[in-house]
């Protein structure tokens, strides 16, 4: 491992305001350790799974028991790359800077353990809501960012010190959470298939208002039709199966996302046999031909 000096790499790292710093030093919150764990990327839907990103097709809402070390990324906060600067933006000590940015400040007043559970009564009232884009990976979606920024430093903080087991650690933070999830199957079929140029494109049908139906609507160069879920699967199989696939940069880059995406890599095993190789490539070595 090459040699790194921590104070050049403690300089040049993102740091925390004063009233975050003094937070941390009355609660004896590691900064320096945490800085320097690589573990505070802001990892936002884009950046977590491009592919639902762009070619998410939505399957429901439902409450689910969420870690904090799977909240990987805050949406409505993209643009601060890590959990320094979405804290400084959260948790403000300019008083003029407008009230989103001070309003959770009370929070700086409690101990570690009374604002996680402060933050625990708070889930009846106003609950954490977030969107999964990949087996364990969830982004805050709307409501949560300042409470979940915080959460995740108090995590961070105890993993580092490693004076508990990671699964007591895990269990401490837990929390319910209303979780909006995509149809991970249906989304990577619709990725595909445009890929291909076999279809237009596919998503959920509106009625007048504008709320989305259950139907799904596939569109190709011959028109468009409903279809369900089964239709579409059944439609991707045939397509597909009988679809010779030689194109090489369509190929590197389904490879590219089976290396990055492990939902993604699970549908090539699952849904495109004459691809396995590429998914496999990983585990079993290059089958690079060249």
């Amino acid at each position: 491992m090459p040699y790194i000096d921590i104070k050049e790499f403690l300089d040049d790292a993102p740091s925390l305001n004063p009233m975050l710093v003094e937070y941390a030093k009355k609660n004896n919150i590691d900064i320096d350790k945490i800085q320097a764990s690589g573990l505070i990327s802001n990892m936002t839907m884009k950046k977590t799974n491009p592919l639902v990103s762009q070619y998410g097709i939505f399957d429901r809402t439902e409450v689910e028991d969420v870690y904090v070390r799977e909240i990987v990324g805050q949406d409505p906060n993209k643009e601060f790359n890590n959990l320094f600067d979405l804290l400084n933006n959260l948790y403000s000590d300019d008083k003029n800077c407008g009230t989103y940015h001070i309003r959770s400040n009370e929070f700086l007043e409690l101990g570690k353990d009374e604002m996680i559970e402060k933050i625990r009564e708070s889930l009846s009232y106003e609950e954490f809501r977030l969107t999964k884009y990949d087996e364990n990976k969830y982004t805050v979606s709307i409501n949560g960012c300042h409470r979940n920024a915080i959460l995740r430093l108090l995590y961070l903080d105890e993993v580092l010190k490693g004076d508990k087991s990671i699964e007591e650690i895990d269990e401490k933070y837990k929390f319910s959470c209303i979780v909006e999830k995509y149809d991970f199957t249906l989304t990577y079929m619709k990725y595909v298939l445009i890929s291909l140029n076999l279809v237009k494109n596919i998503d959920h049908e509106y009625d007048e208002y504008f709320r989305r139906k259950d139907n799904l609507r596939i569109v190709t160069a011959k028109g468009s039709k409903t279809a369900s879920r089964d239709e579409i699967i059944n439609y991707f199989n045939k397509a597909v199966n009988n679809f010779l696939i030689n194109d090489e940069s369509i190929i590197n880059q389904f490879k590219h996302y089976c290396d990055t995406i492990p939902s993604f890599k699970k549908f090539i095993l699952d849904y495109v046999p004459s691809l396995e190789y590429i998914a496999k490539e990983n585990e079993y070595g290059s089958f690079s031909q060249s």
